[in-house]
């Protein structure tokens, strides 16, 4: 069994903390996990992306045209890494735009999806919902395990975001996460 997620947004939307999750539920479950990640920019809004490689792997990067998974944080950033996205696997888009410092307005985006399992989700607004925008990443970590078919439970994820986060933190993630499950039903 392998199972290789490519997660992409931009710094500070929580993308190393969901990687670690999704990869402490799978260690959890006692499966081998490798991870990488490029976080170059990132404290300036740059780019962030994430590898978490689960099972049968032998190397920290997803080839491209492999990915089983790949999960947009940010609007633009799911399609720069559809690249890695095999046919007919899955796609999850977080409908939040982060215009980059770089350009005057941000980009009218027109790919064709339909070689790929889409789901489309505001997690950014349902974090905003509960309170604290902050929780955008938990919520579609939620999504991610009801849309997904992760190799991990949906209680093993709710154990290693409580493993995860400070203990102070957990209920609001908790919460988070179910809303992201209800949204990808």
């Amino acid at each position: 069994m392998k199972y290789d997620i490519v997660l992409g947004g931009v710094g500070g939307q929580g993308i190393l903390l969901a990687s670690q999750v999704i990869a402490q539920a799978a260690m959890n479950r006692g499966l081998k996990v490798m991870m990488a990640e490029t976080h170059g920019m990132a404290q300036r809004g740059g780019s962030v992306i994430s590898h978490v490689r689960l099972g049968d792997i032998y190397g920290a990067l997803v080839p491209e045209g492999h990915a089983d998974l790949v999960v947009g944080f940010e609007y633009m950033e799911a399609f720069r890494q559809l690249k890695f996205l095999a046919k007919g696997k899955k796609l999850i888009i977080n409908a939040h735009r982060i215009k980059p410092v770089t350009l005057e307005t941000y980009p009218e985006l027109d790919f064709d999806l339909g070689d790929y399992d889409v789901l489309r989700l505001d997690a950014s607004r349902i974090a905003l919902n509960l309170g604290n925008p902050i929780v955008t990443n938990m919520v579609i970590v939620g999504a991610m395990s009801q849309f997904a078919q992760l190799p991990a439970s949906q209680q093993e994820i709710k154990d290693a975001i409580r493993e995860s986060v400070p203990s102070q933190f957990a209920e609001i993630d908790l919460k988070a996460f179910e809303e992201g499950v209800r949204a990808a039903q």
